[in-house]
């Protein structure tokens, strides 16, 4: 790896194909150190290996790195080499994955880059036995974001279409900035097991293109301010395309759905909703328009939370 190609892994922040560690791994000590620090190595491993994508996964060792895209170099003092990680898998996964070990040096240390190729022929690769808490046998892990994660059942179903070469292949993360992949990472890619809300109000100009795309994503619950947006707002930029995924329901002041938040949309008019006039709120008050759609809002938030 080259300190060009180094570099362009520093700009880019943790997500489901990057992560950052301050230190390399150890695998020495005794008893139960010994097995959650192996353990430790092969859940990164196993996440980073079973999560769909388009590109090499990477660990970067030697770099702490913030939250807010800055880093700092701290470089990394011990090497292990390709035998020595493959040996650490042989008797712990199957099937065996391959990763390769580059280091680098970079403004005058030494870093060192664990990359784990694109192989949708092997795998997911899970533990074969227990390690403590940490891997469970026979489970498949994943990378949720930038975490490590055990897979749901919705998850799973994605990962075993993608390694049978079903499911097409996402966009790169870094393609649109490193602001965009925080923004990702903060919201696990919108993963399909994960509830997402949109707090919106009136918008301007509905024409933008941008705004129908918003009905790509899987929203549980939207919140919106705008009494209009059915027929001139962001509902109406949208509708035909969420309307395509999802169960799409209006719900105004007093409605009390069943809330199904994995495969419904509940489109939740907060002032009421044009030509429907018993539901409009004529004060422009906070406290007034607390009053009668806070209770509402609470509710509808926290039975998406439970499902």
């Amino acid at each position: 790896m080259t300190s060009e190609q180094f570099e362009k892994l520093l700009q880019r922040n943790e997500n489901e194909t990057i992560d950052f560690k301050s230190a390399m791994y150890v695998f020495g000590g005794s008893g139960e150190e010994k097995k959650a620090r192996k353990a430790n190595f092969l859940k990164d491993i196993l996440c980073m290996w079973n999560t769909p994508r388009e590109e090499p996964s990477y660990i970067v060792i030697g770099v702490n790195k913030h939250i807010d895209g800055t880093y700092d170099l701290i470089g990394a003092d011990q090497f292990v080499d390709d035998a020595n990680l493959q040996q650490q898998l042989q008797d712990a996964v199957y099937p065996v994955p391959s990763v390769e070990v580059n280091s680098v040096i970079y403004q005058a240390k030494k870093f060192i880059v664990i990359v784990i190729p694109l192989d949708r022929k092997k795998g997911p690769v899970l533990p074969t036995k227990d390690f403590g808490e940490i891997l469970k046998r026979h489970q498949v892990y994943h990378r949720l974001g930038s975490r490590n994660s055990l897979a749901d059942q919705s998850a799973q179903h994605i990962i075993y279409k993608w390694f049978r070469q079903e499911v097409p292949l996402q966009p790169q993360a870094g393609v649109l900035g490193a602001e965009w992949d925080l923004f990702m990472d903060k919201v696990m890619e919108f993963s399909t097991h994960a509830c997402y809300i949109l707090i919106t109000d009136q918008k301007e100009n509905t024409e933008n293109e941008y705004l129908s795309s918003l009905g790509l994503i899987d929203w549980s619950l939207v919140i919106d301010f705008d009494p209009s947006s059915e027929s001139q707002g962001l509902l109406s930029a949208c509708r035909d395309m969420l309307n395509r995924r999802r169960n799409l329901h209006y719900i105004v002041k007093g409605d009390r759905p069943i809330i199904n938040p994995k495969t419904a949309t509940y489109w939740y008019f907060a002032k009421g909703m044009m030509g429907r006039e018993s539901t409009m709120l004529t004060s422009d008050r906070w406290i007034d328009w607390n009053t009668a759609y806070s209770r509402d809002i609470n509710n509808f938030t926290e039975n998406a939370a439970k499902k």
